[in-house]
């Protein structure tokens, strides 16, 4: 099998990707994934009602820069219709001190500061997309090796990458992008580098069930052990109130938090978001992973380039990591487009060095932003301490300076 261009990953980002492709370029293109890839028609609640344990424990907190992108792709409109919260106001503060600060939909003249989707029913969404598109669906298929030889060997021909699958058949491709994951075994395989570290924390992610209604309100505190955020999530048609929790805990506070049976941990969470939304009524799955911040130096590589979490990961405490990735998808896209329209070779390159000036940059300032305020947060320096919170306050009563950071957030600046 020979393909114009071959998207590896079918997460999020690969199946945005694809269908991105479809959208804009008349290409061959295939998604390839060990995963089956054909869209679900299951309610989103499943078998087991629409309550904490229906939620998908992954969430996306998607800017107006990302919905834009998913209107132009054609599923907006289906999504929004099943399980999507729009949240109005965020509220920011230090545990440790007075220091907040509150973004306001009404007083930034739009309708939301974004919106709340899970993982599993975005996904479904591009997925349900593609099926309308001549892209190839390759679900099933694992991938054994990746050959692609030096540049000067592989000009001139017509499919020069070449992916080996497990069962020992071949697909020849002429652009390889890799959507495969921050543990993307393909970026290891073609030689693109990484720097990354330990950020010595680990996220705790669940959905809950609380007393109190959110109102579309989306929160988080700094504590000195870490952030502890909660995204609010559609209401039940019972009238239940729930939401996603991302807590950032010291390792051995993490697997103290892992071990409390259900009813100690809804007391804690209670205690630690300062009783915000009342009683935590019921708490589903438990997940924790550790987080590690990650960079790929080159996004590109003899005609193979990495999007995603495949080229950069950062810390979740802004939410901004799946709207990165659709921002790369977005650019990858158009630069393809353009270099079909102008008779550009769209795997040489001098184009994928485009793609890689406009992301690189932006992801690398964000990245630094998220530890920089990782960092000034966790800091137990008096000062530091009276700086941030004086800082909060301070931008909280400035509409000039609190404007731009919420269109920021918002990634209009980069719509």
């Amino acid at each position: 099998m020979e393909f114009d261009i071959v998207v590896l990953g079918a997460g999020i980002t690969g199946a945005a990707m694809a269908l991105a492709l479809a959208r804009k370029v008349d290409c061959t293109v295939a998604l390839l994934d060990e995963s089956d890839l054909e869209p679900s028609s299951a309610s989103p609640a499943g078998q087991q009602g629409f309550d904490v344990h229906s939620f998908d424990v992954r969430v996306c907190a998607l800017t107006a820069a990302s919905r834009r992108l998913l209107e132009q792709l054609g599923v907006w409109h289906g999504l929004a219709r099943q399980r999507v919260c729009a949240y109005s106001d965020m509220h920011v503060r230090d545990a440790e001190g007075t220091g907040q600060i509150h973004f306001s939909a009404r007083e930034l003249g739009v309708d939301n500061l974004g919106h709340i989707v899970e993982n599993r029913l975005l996904r479904q969404a591009l997925l349900g997309g593609l099926a309308q598109t001549p892209v190839h669906r390759l679900g099933g298929r694992s991938v054994q090796q990746i050959d692609t030889g030096s540049e000067q060997e592989i000009t001139g021909s017509r499919y020069p990458v070449r992916l080996t699958l497990k069962d020992g058949s071949q697909i020849g491709t002429r652009l390889l992008i890799a959507a495969d994951g921050v543990a993307s075994r393909t970026r290891a395989q073609v030689g693109i580098v990484t720097r990354e570290w330990d950020y010595l924390h680990q996220a705790l992610i669940a959905t809950v069930r609380m007393e109190q209604p959110h109102h579309q309100l989306a929160c988080q505190i700094f504590r000195d052990t870490g952030p502890l955020a909660f995204l609010p999530l559609p209401e039940t048609p019972d009238g239940h109130h729930c939401c996603s929790i991302v807590w950032s805990l010291l390792p051995d506070e993490a697997r103290r938090i892992m071990a409390l049976d259900d009813a100690a941990f809804r007391l804690e969470l209670a205690r630690c978001i300062e009783h915000r939304f009342g009683r935590i009524l019921d708490s589903g799955q438990r997940v924790c992973r550790p987080l590690r911040q990650l960079h790929a130096c080159r996004y590109h590589r003899n005609r193979v380039v990495v999007v995603g979490d495949a080229a950069h990961s950062i810390h979740p405490l802004a939410g901004q990591g799946a709207n990165l990735s659709l921002l790369d998808v977005a650019r990858l896209a158009e630069d393809i487009h353009r270099a079909c329209q102008w008779g550009e070779d769209f795997s040489s390159p001098r184009v994928l060095d485009r793609y890689e000036r406009a992301r690189k940059g932006h992801n690398l300032a964000v990245a630094g932003l998220m530890e920089s305020l990782q960092r000034l947060f966790h800091s137990d320096d008096l000062l530091v301490r009276w700086l941030r919170n004086s800082g909060l306050d301070l931008t909280n009563g400035l509409p000039a300076l609190k404007r731009p950071m919420a269109r920021w957030a918002m990634g209009l600046h980069w719509a």
